[in-house]
């Protein structure tokens, strides 16, 4: 192991590096210590100009199975703010050059538009992926010259889509970007035709019934849960109706236990912001956690004390083990958190409007399928009705008299 000297700069570094290791209870901090000592001679240039295959170069010049502690290094230098790593450019900057260059720049000139008009920066990469996706489907005309697509072609798209065996709603989905996209086009005067995605191309099914958990399962569920991290962002879910990308990007500076509120900057579909609010039990649990978190310099809220991060599919997993754990023989899903909270506050009678600004929708209308499994006046007005119509012998049913007999 490397044990000269650095700058007086780079042992103030290797200091503040193994102090970062303290809290971690890492094993082999002096070993982590020297292999950062090590890299930093072989680096030799500015940390702002590190990039992963630097460190990928780095493992196999050592030859060593060990140097994947450099890792840490990585976290250290990323998390200290030492080191931003390098983000790709934006989709409506990244260049399509596997097109010509009139559908090109209708592809990237829509995405700009997408971008002015607020949609976040997942929903236009969607965007981007879905039109490449309808490009390569075209004839070389039509791949050439937008002006060439017509009806046909999107009527051959979507049996592609059948074919690869997408559901309904997924196609549904990518008709209504190519809807978007031709629209705009139109408007730009760069598609002189009808918008070439009808109405009839849009697939029929049913309208999606929000599912929630029952009281008896949430109980269940809660009761076998015993991560702190995990248990205080299932309940966040549950009682704020937060999506699990809106959870995962919170930063502990957006927790306010004082006043029980959540402050989200940006929606992860609509890039509208909200404050969002916790219950007693919800508020509990995130306060044991804050307090177990304390000493470690992540901003992330919720993390894993290897990864010092969280990921959808992680979370997912565990989510499903736990399932399993309680006994539950219903499918449920990490997102029918979020169904349930919608359900319980329309149980307990919260507006529709009310519910719409907590749930983040962008209008009433989708707010509106809860209402189908969750109407306690609808419920109330029907099972009123019922019994006043056996009471006065009205529905066919035996009366008692006849029962006895």
């Amino acid at each position: 192991m490397d044990r000269r000297s650095l700058s007086p700069e780079g042992e103030q570094l290797l200091g503040d590096f193994e102090h970062y290791l303290q809290p971690w209870s890492y094993s082999s901090i002096p070993y982590r210590v020297a292999l950062a000592r090590t890299f930093l001679h072989w680096w030799a240039r500015p940390l702002g100009e590190l990039s992963l295959p630097d460190r990928q170069a780095f493992v196999q010049h050592r030859q060593n199975p060990r140097d994947h502690a450099i890792a840490t290094f990585r976290k250290f230098l990323r998390e200290t703010g030492r080191w931003v790593p390098p983000r790709p450019a934006p989709p409506e900057q990244r260049p399509l050059d596997a097109w010509p260059e009139a559908t090109a720049h209708g592809v990237l000139g829509f995405l700009a538009f997408r971008k002015r008009r607020g949609q976040v920066l997942a929903s236009r990469e969607g965007d981007r992926q879905r039109l490449v996706e309808f490009l390569e489907t075209l004839p070389p005309e039509g791949a050439a010259d937008l002006t060439q697509v017509t009806h046909r072609h999107v009527a051959a798209y979507i049996e592609t889509l059948q074919d690869r065996g997408l559901a309904p709603g997924t196609i549904n989905r990518r008709l209504a970007t190519l809807r978007m996209f031709f629209r705009w086009l139109s408007r730009e005067g760069g598609y002189p035709r009808d918008n070439p995605v009808r109405e009839d191309h849009t697939l029929t099914l049913p309208p999606p019934l929000p599912r929630a958990l029952p009281p008896e399962d949430v109980r269940a569920l809660l009761a076998v849960v015993d991560d702190v991290c995990l248990r205080a962002l299932f309940l966040v879910l549950l009682r704020s109706g937060l999506r699990i990308g809106e959870a995962l990007a919170l930063t502990v500076d957006d927790v306010d236990l004082e006043q029980a509120t959540l402050t989200l900057y940006q929606g992860a579909k609509n890039g509208r912001g909200r404050v969002v609010y916790l219950a007693a039990d919800a508020r509990q649990a995130l306060a044991d956690w804050v307090q177990e978190r304390q000493g470690y310099p992540v901003r992330q809220l919720f993390f894993r004390f290897l990864s010092h991060g969280l990921s959808k599919g992680w979370v997912q997993m565990c989510f499903q083990r736990y399932v399993a754990e309680a006994g539950l023989t219903r499918h449920y899903r990490l997102h029918d958190l979020r169904h349930t909270f919608a359900t319980d506050l329309l149980n307990a009678g919260v507006p529709l409007t009310t519910l719409q600004e907590l749930m983040g929708h962008i209008s009433l209308p989708i707010t509106q399928r809860y209402a189908r499994v969750a109407d306690p006046v609808k419920r109330g007005q029907y099972f009123a009705a019922m019994g006043q119509r056996a009471q006065q012998g009205q529905l066919g049913w035996p009366s008692s008299q006849e029962e006895a007999r």
